[in-house]
Parts: C-alpha cells; structure tokens; sequence
C-alpha cells in the first residue's frame, strides 16, 4: 500500500491525532535533549542531576532544595548555569555559640569556627579555647568537615612565668597551672619543680615558677645515685635525691654553691 492510499483510508480526524501525537513526540525528545548534567555536591554527598534551569539557584530549585541568604552556594546562586558542571550547596544551620558574655544562636553554613564567631559578633584572644561540638578547636580558622551545632568559647589570660633565669608570658584559659603548663608545651616529667603547685587554680594566680629537672649523678659511700633534681643548689639537690645532709654530712662541692 503506497503513502497516498495510506493516507486516503484515513479520516480527516485520525490525521489531525496522529499529527499532534507526532508534534508533542518531537517536542519531548527535544527538550529532553537540551537537559544539562550538572553534578550537585551537598554536604560533600554528589548527586548527578538534570535541568533545563539557567542559573544555579535555578538548578537547584529544580532539585528541590530551597535556598536561604545564608546557605552557602559555589559559583553563586546567581550564576549563569552555561559552562557549570559543578555546583556546591551546603545549607545553614542553627549553630549555639556560648561564651562569656552569653549564648545566642546564628544561622550559618561557614565550617571554619572562626567565621561563625563573627558573624556572632564573639571576638576571640589567642589565650582562648574554643570547642565545636564538644570537640577542642585547635585553630579557629580552619575548616572543620562539617558546620557544627555548637561552640563553646572560654577566656584565657597571660601569666608570668619565672623559667630558667628568665620570665615568659604563659597564655591560656586552662583551670589549672599544670594544664596551663603542657598546653604551652612544657613536658612535665618527676622532679620538676612547680611552684605554687600543678593542681592551683590557674585564672587565680599572680605569677609561676617552673624548673625542669635535670638528671645527677651521686656518690654516696662507695655507690652512685642517678636522680632527676631542679633544685638550684647542691643541698637542695641531695633532699631531692633522698639523701639530704645530716650532721657532720659533708658535699663535695658544698651545700650552699650552685649546682654544677
């Protein structure tokens, strides 16, 4: 049967169905042609995704997220979406910030701890301690993995600290002088000397002394003690040691000289 016999048995209605089936058959396949593929990383999760959207927040709005100012979006959510196969959403959370002077709450997609203090309007202080999420924050600006919900800020001070003949400023937050002490990086070890003592109340004090101990050697009738000592002179180095002078004891050098 040729195309005009075809055509000929049919009737005028069935042509005009078969020509609108034809038109609505084209349409689909070719807006399912022009659909772009864009790879969507929320959270850092990726989901691949088609869109005939022109801009990002188009893009993502066809996905289903809607967006608020703080959500962070990368390129920007007003972007021409021609030429992007990759976008980067991370919507804002209610994040509790507890510090001294209170606890509010900031909406914020930020992972560095840093940044949400600032929009929280929380200045921060090198002798200062910070956890996120009940988690010790090293350093404030660095990014975290994730936007945590909580931070917690506590105020340090600078202390004197009396160390090998010298002064230095201790800075921390610590409770306690012995806390203060290996935060700083001090590697207390036995018989290191620690005035008023490891366990006083660090925000309280004054001032610090601190005197590494440092390994002797001792010759006590015929056989050798070693011992970790801080003491500055020899007497108080033997007490240390656990064979303090008595009586007619003598040292070599003397109690009183420094020890050598």
């Amino acid at each position: 049967m040729d195309a005009r016999g075809w055509f000929r048995r049919r009737s005028p209605i069935q042509l005009l169905v078969g020509a609108a089936t034809l038109a609505l058959l084209g349409g689909a396949l070719g807006w399912l042609g022009t659909a772009r593929r864009v790879t969507l990383l929320v959270n850092g999760r990726p989901q691949e995704i088609f869109t005939h959207a022109a801009s990002v927040s188009g893009a993502l709005q066809s996905a289903g997220f809607t967006l608020a100012p703080e959500d962070f979006v990368q390129p920007g959510s007003g972007s021409p979406l021609r030429g992007v196969d990759r976008i980067i959403y991370r919507p804002a959370v209610l994040v509790s910030v507890q510090s001294p002077e209170g606890i509010q709450t900031v909406v914020s997609a930020a992972l560095a701890p840093a940044d949400i203090l600032a929009a929280a309007g929380v200045r921060t202080y090198p002798a200062d301690r910070l956890w996120a999420d009940g988690v010790p924050v090293a350093d404030p600006s660095l990014a975290l993995d994730r936007t945590p919900s909580r931070l917690r800020l506590a105020r340090g001070r600078t202390l004197p600290l009396s160390i090998q003949g010298g002064t230095v400023l201790l800075a921390s937050s610590a409770s306690t002088l012995g806390e203060a002490l290996l935060e700083a990086g001090y590697q207390l070890r036995q018989g290191d000397a620690v005035a008023p003592g490891l366990d006083a109340a660090f925000l309280e004090l004054a001032s610090a002394d601190y005197r590494p101990a440092r390994p002797i050697r001792i010759g006590v009738d015929g056989t050798t003690i070693v011992a970790r000592v801080a003491g500055p002179t020899v007497g108080e180095a033997l007490t240390q040691a656990g064979v303090p002078l008595a009586g007619l004891d003598r040292s070599e050098p003397g109690a009183a000289e420094l020890l050598p």
